[in-house]
């Protein structure tokens, strides 16, 4: 199954966006180290082993080219495969108190944990909401029927930007992640169905700027610049919800467990290689929820 397949691709962004250690320094905590962290803190004093939660099957829903798929992995096998998170890492805000929004390529890494009576468990244990367009045609099935007439694979994601483009660097404004011999712009333009995404979560992190694709985000921070912008700024963002518009690689894993009274339950999620805009910790503004409309 392709969906299946691309779990490891997804995995393996963050390890392909590390900085690598220099002699004498501590390497790079992994996005897996994150998470372990957040859950065995959010678990500590409640007389629950993480390995417990760490062992058991996890339902996991791969959001791919031709729908969602469905299969199951061990929980912990999840978390330990997600890859290296670079710094900086800045807190996700608009300027003014705004929600960022970020256009371009999106990945984004999610997870949460939650421990309370089993009379909780449904309000309080996390999920995400995917929502397909019923009208908007699937571009993965006509590029399939375009590749397939022309005889040709049909590759995903596609590059867009005739990478490497050569630009001018601004001095001292290009991160060290971006190899200074091409100063490569990436892109990509994922081929699947329209999706609506929203998810709440313990802990998020983002890509801005240039690291995995290319997007422009309005998170403060990018000093000297106002917003993060490719080729001149790159990082990850924290984030703790996400309502995406757009088209791409989604992964939502989830396990449940319950004991005597109590449930335990945890989620891990990521939205990989795609293309789209996303609005990041949903606020009210003047009293109004920022979102967008659901699709038709």
């Amino acid at each position: 199954m392709r969906g299946t397949r691309r779990i490891v691709a997804l995995i393996a962004i963050g390890a392909s966006a590390a900085l690598p250690a220099t002699p004498g320094t501590t390497a790079t905590p992994t996005a897996a180290d994150r998470f372990r962290a957040l859950f065995e803190e959010r678990l500590a004093g409640t007389g629950i082993d993480a390995a417990r939660l760490y062992d058991a099957d996890a339902t996991m829903t791969i959001w791919g080219e031709t729908g969602p798929s469905v299969v199951t992995r061990p929980f912990g096998e999840i978390v330990n495969g997600l890859g290296a998170v670079p710094a900086p890492i800045v807190a996700g805000e608009g300027p003014f108190g705004t929600p960022e929004v970020v256009a371009g390529n999106i990945t984004d890494l999610f997870g949460g944990i939650w421990f309370g009576p089993d009379d909780e468990a449904d309000a309080n244990c996390g999920s995400a909401r995917v929502q397909p367009s019923t009208l908007i045609p699937n571009t993965y099935t006509t590029a399939k029927l375009a590749a397939d007439a022309a005889g040709v694979p049909l590759v995903n994601p596609t590059p867009v930007t005739l990478a490497p483009l050569l630009l001018t660097p601004i001095p001292g404004a290009l991160a060290s992640i971006v190899p200074v011999s091409s100063y490569a712009l990436p892109a990509y333009a994922w081929l699947g169905p329209t999706l609506h995404i929203t998810a709440r979560y313990d802990l998020g992190l983002h890509g801005v700027g240039t690291l995995i694709g290319s997007n422009v985000s309005t998170a403060t921070g990018a000093d000297p610049y106002p917003v993060w912008t490719p080729m001149t700024t790159s990082g990850f963002v924290e984030d703790r919800s996400i309502e995406f518009l757009g088209q791409g690689l989604f992964i939502h894993a989830s396990v449940r467990q319950s004991l005597a009274g109590y449930t335990v339950c945890g989620t891990i999620g990521a939205l990989a290689l795609s293309n789209g805009v996303a609005i990041f910790d949903n606020h009210p503004i003047l009293g109004t929820d920022v979102a967008f409309p659901d699709l038709p």
